[in-house]
Order: structure tokens, then C-alpha cells, then sequence
């Protein structure tokens, strides 16, 4: 044992040394080599125990290791080096598991195993010479990246482009990304920044189909995208409907139309973050790129691929709603149109098939933006049939933010008949009478359902965002993404108050003898508490996930304001709803707004 290690370290350093050994003896390609060099028959016993303990003393390094660095303990020893990435080949072989238990601890031991090495490097050049190279890149005589890199998606290179074009091959990498800097978009300094961006420039001009201007382009697109620049957790997806970016990795494992969607995405972003147009030329060229394949795979459509092309119009979708920084773009009516190829893309499977896995997530994370051209059409929605509102929850409970948009799907089958009931052309006139009382108590139906959530599940969201918009002075704090996706819930409950409770209203006016509606039914209160809450979103860690999560709250209430406040007059909501937002942000709404058909 080196006698410059502390006592603590050399304890560490002994541990690591006992997994290590059993590592090795226990190594899933050395049992096979070994296997293969041996006459013996071995009892089949042997071998799953040996792999068992092979997976088990991994990870146990791997617990050692953590243990060591939150309590503190210095791990200079270029040793934990060489055990760290020993035990990393196995983690990464066990990233491919059926069991997906096993699977994704595989996935987080990697991932920390790979950090660890990239922290180690700095001070070891020897750690710095581990990372991994692929027999895919030394087999196309290029460069390799190593699989430290944090998402490598697609491996091209302009030199076999005609080969790669045949035969793609895919490495799966990290989903994980580094902390977002509070000022800018990108996770690091400003001059860090301006060199990478400089760097990737470089890369791309030489070929866009290399490994690192992939990587580092598609990890810049989702530390950009997401809240606090890390994977959405599963705690949030019960209140937002970003869930579905931790599905994507997985399907663009499998499926190259949705990585394609994904890097057009990225070199979007990235165009605009750089100020490169051709760039953003590339991405437009990946978009119709991707948008033609779909195409082409629709008719052809079933439960095998609908999760790839469903996640794709996302995807798509998701690049138009970008395109709000650009005032020149019809972002708002591109994305309009998208919502309708998803929802038909979705409609045209069985409900059946959104049961479990990831159809049932994406199924959950699209009702609410689908269901909002059935609210601008004021048309009955689709997903208020008692089998879309059923089926896909038969094994697995409904959400807290699924519940509140079961009665959002209702709104526009009232906006709906609200017309048909002042249609005063005299075939319809007989009916208003009987015709106004039923939409009285489907409207009160929903609102006890409200009354319900509200004091239910939604209790703890509703308390949240009342908080917020109390003028109390609230502690400084960053958000977490838990946080944001409580106040986006929120914002959806008190828009699904101001929809139906402006029909109430009305309905109060066409029939003034009916019951006095509560105070609560007054909708200019949600109006005024939607634009108090606006401003949350304003901050820098919440990524470009800012529109996904404002523009429909904001929409609804620009509508309702051209439609009550007084003809040349500035109302209060209208003042807050200008003054919500600021710089950029202030900018992509007003395009999506304007935009917006």
C-alpha cells in the first residue's frame, strides 16, 4: 500500500482492490474466453453465479466509490482509475439487460463511472487514455470520440458517408447533462461558450455527420431544453407533460427517423445560439428531411412503429414551437398544423395500445396540447369519449395532472353547443330553452368535478401557485423542476376556470332568472391570477421548455381579454399579461401569439 495515502484512502483503495478481483475472475467476456479455451463441462450453476457476483461486485465498487466522495475522502490514487473503468465494462454490458431493473442501475453506474474518470483525468493523465474507443471507428479508420462523450446518437464520417448510409450504427449514451449557468443558455462561461461553439462550427463545416459535432451539438439541445438542464423526473411528469423527453433516448435507440427529428432540433437551437445561419439551413434541411419520412411511413403504420412515429410529430412539433425566436416563422400555425398530424397519427391505433410502455407515456403527455386545436376549432374533442378517458389507465392509475385534463377535454364540446345554442336561426329556436338548462348542468357537472380535484389531488398544486401570486414575499430560491412543473399544473387548472367559467357566465346573461352564480365562478379572477403567475416562468433554468409551458395559458387569456375588456381600454390583466415577460422572453411570446391562427 503507498505510504502517501491517508489512512482513510488506503481503506478505500482495499475495498476497491477485494470487488476488483472479483471482478475480473468474474468478467462476463473473460468467462467466455475462458469457456471457449476449456474442454471441461461446466455446470450451468457456475456460470449465472459467476455473472451474478461479476454485476454484484461492480456495483459495490461503484457504492464504495460514491461513499467515499460524499464523505469527503480524497481518491487521488490513479488506481481507482483502472478499477473504476473495469467495472464500467461491466455496467455498460449490462446496459443491454431484459431486466429492466438491472438495466437501469446498469445505466446510473456508468454514468457515474464515466464522470468520475472525466473528474480524474484532470489530474492522471493515464485516466484521461481509459475512455473506451468502438470497433465501429476503428473499423472506418476515424477518429474516435470514446463513449465518455455524453450522447453520441449517430456515427457518420465524410469520408465513408456512402458506407454509412447503408449500414448506421448507434451508440447509446448518457442522458444526463451538467448544470445550466443561472445567465446563459449554454451550461458553461461565456468564453467557455464562444470556443465550443467555435469548435463545433469546425466540426460541421469538415462533415455534419461527425461523431463529436453530434454530440456535442445534441447535449447543447437538451441542456437547453429542460429545466435545470437535467432529465425531466418522473416525480415531475405527474404535474407537467415533459415526460416524454425521458422516453425519447430510449426510442432513439431503436429508431433513426427519431434520432433524425431530434438532431434537427438540435442544429436548430444551435444555429440561433451561434448565429450561424447555415447552421439553421441544415436544420431546416433535417427537418424536411425528417417530416418526408413520416410522411412516407404513415400508411404503413401500426402498434410496431407508431411509437417511433408518434414521438417523431412530437419531435417536429417541438422544432416548430422553437422557431417563436424567429419572428419571420408562422411558428404558431406550423405547430397548429402538427398538433393535428399527432392527433391523428394517435386516434388512428386502438386505445388499447396506449395501455403501458412508452405509447401509454406519450398518450399521456399529448392529451393536453392536442386537445388544444379542438379548443380554437370549438369542436368536439376526441379524447372525451369514455374509451379515450378509460382505457389507457386500465393498468396503470391516473396522474394528478390527467385527472384535471379529463375535464379540459370537455370544454370544447361546451364551446360547442354554447354556439349552437345562440344560433338564432328559427330551426334552433324551440330547442334553446331545453338545449340552455342541459348545458347549465354539464357545466356544473364539470365544475364539481374541479371542486373535487381541487381539494384532492390537486390540492398541493393549488396551494402552490395561490402562494405565488399572494404577494407575499417568496424566499430566493432556484426552481427545481418539480417546482416548475407544480406552477405549469397550475396555470392549466385556473385556463380550464377562466374556459368554462367566461361560458357560464354567458349563460348567466342568456337566462338572467337563472341561479346566481358563486364568486368563484367569476372568470376575470383566473384571468388576473394566470398573468400574476406568468412571470415564474421568466428565469434562465427553465430552458427552452418556456413555451411548451406558457403559450396556451397565454393565448387563452389575450383571447378572452379582446373578447370582454372595454373597446380602447387597458384592463388590469391586459397591463399584467404586457408586462409578464421581458427581453426574450417577452419576444417569443409575442411571435407565437402573433403567429398563432
Amino acid at each position: 500500500m503507498d505510504p502517501g495515502l491517508s489512512s482513510v484512502e488506503q481503506v478505500v483503495v482495499s475495498q476497491a482492490l477485494h470487488h476488483l478481483c472479483y471482478c475480473i475472475l468474474n468478467h462476463d467476456f473473460l468467462l467466455r474466453q475462458m469457456m471457449s479455451n476449456t474442454t471441461t463441462r461446466l455446470p450451468v450453476g457456475f456460470v449465472i453465479n459467476a455473472l451474478q457476483s461479476g454485476l454484484y461486485h461492480a456495483t459495490e465498487f461503484n457504492r464504495v466509490l460514491k461513499s467515499a466522495l460524499e464523505a469527503g475522502c480524497k481518491t487521488v490514487s490513479s488506481f481507482l482509475s483502472y478499477a473504476c473503468l473495469f467495472c464500467a465494462t461491466i455496467h455498460a454490458v449490462y446496459r443491454h439487460s431484459d431486466n429492466q431493473a438491472v438495466r437501469d442501475q446498469a445505466f446510473k453506474d456508468l454514468k457515474f463511472a464515466l464522470s468520475f474518470l472525466q473528474r480524474k483525468a484532470r489530474y492522471w493523465p493515464n485516466s484521461a487514455t481509459m475512455r473506451p474507443s468502438c470497433g465501429q471507428c476503428i473499423k472506418a479508420d476515424v477518429r474516435c470520440e470514446g463513449y465518455i462523450q455524453p450522447r453520441i446518437f449517430v456515427h457518420t464520417s465524410q469520408k465513408h458517408a456512402d458506407a454509412s448510409a447503408q449500414t448506421q450504427r448507434f451508440i447509446p449514451e448518457s442522458y444526463a447533462a451538467p448544470p445550466r449557468t443561472e445567465s446563459g443558455a449554454f451550461p458553461v462561461s461565456p468564453k467557455t461558450t464562444s470556443s465550443m461553439v467555435s469548435s463545433i462550427i469546425s466540426e460541421l463545416e469538415q462533415s455534419l455527420g461527425s461523431v463529436a459535432f453530434q454530440c456535442q451539438c445534441l447535449d447543447n439541445f437538451w441542456t437547453s431544453l429542460l429545466p435545470n438542464s437535467r432529465e425531466f423526473p418522473k416525480s415531475a411528469s405527474n404535474y407537467s407533460t415533459a415526460g416524454w423527453t425521458r422516453i425519447v433516448q430510449g426510442l432513439c435507440e431503436r429508431h433513426s427517423l427519431v434520432r433524425l427529428a431530434v438532431v434537427a432540433n438540435a442544429l436548430s437551437l444551435l444555429g440561433d445560439q451561434s448565429g450561424q445561419g447555415f447552421i439553421v439551413v441544415q436544420a431546416w434541411h433535417v427537418y424536411g428531411r425528417s417530416l418526408e419520412i413520416l410522411a412516407r411511413s404513415l400508411p404503413a403504420m401500426n402498434d410496431t412503429n407508431g411509437d417511433e412515429l408518434l414521438a417523431t410529430s412530437i419531435l417536429l412539433a417541438q422544432y416548430e414551437g422553437a422557431r417563436s425566436r424567429h419572428s419571420a416563422f408562422s411558428s404558431g400555425q406550423r405547430w397548429n398544423r402538427h398538433a393535428l398530424g399527432e392527433k391523428a397519427i394517435l386516434t388512428a391505433r386502438n386505445p388499447n395500445s396506449f395501455t403501458d410502455g412508452y405509447s401509454h407515456q406519450l398518450l399521456i403527455d399529448s392529451r393536453l396540447h392536442l386537445t388544444y386545436p379542438d379548443l380554437r376549432h370549438r369542436k368536439r374533442s376526441t379524447f372525451a369519449s369514455l374509451e379515450w378517458k378509460t382505457t389507457p389507465w386500465l393498468l396503470k392509475p391516473k396522474d394528478t395532472k390527467n385527472e384535471l385534463i379529463d375535464v379540459l377535454v370537455d370544454i370544447p364540446a361546451i364551446m360547442e353547443d354554447f354556439d349552437a345554442l345562440t344560433d338564432s336561426t328559427p330551426k334552433k329556436v324551440d330547442n334553446q330553452v331545453s338545449g340552455h338548462q342541459q348545458l347549465e348542468e354539464r357545466c356544473w357537472i364539470l365544475d364539481a368535478q374541479l371542486q373535487r380535484w381541487s381539494n384532492t389531488s390537486g390540492l398541493t398544486t393549488v396551494n402552490f401557485v395561490a402562494n405565488e401570486v399572494s404577494g407575499e414575499p417568496q424566499a430566493t430560491t432556484i426552481p427545481t423542476s418539480e417546482d416548475f412543473a407544480m406552477a405549469h399544473l397550475g396555470l392549466i387548472y385556473w385556463t380550464v376556470c377562466l374556459l368554462l367559467y367566461q361560458h357560464m357566465y354567458q349563460l348567466g346573461k342568456i337566462n338572467p332568472t337563472g341561479t346566481d352564480l358563486p364568486e368563484r365562478v367569476e372568470p376575470r379572477q383566473y384571468c388576473r391570477r394566470i398573468a400574476l403567475l406568468l412571470p415564474y416562468f421568466a428565469k434562465s433554468n427553465l430552458g427552452e421548455f418556456f413555451i411548451n409551458m406558457t403559450a396556451f395559458p397565454a393565448i387563452t387569456i389575450a383571447r378572452f381579454l379582446d373578447r370582454y375588456d372595454t373597446p380602447g381600454q387597458s384592463s388590469e390583466e391586459r397591463k399584467l399579461l404586457q408586462s409578464a415577460f421581458g427581453g426574450t422572453y417577452k419576444r417569443r411570446i409575442d411571435n407565437f401569439l402573433g403567429t398563432w391562427p
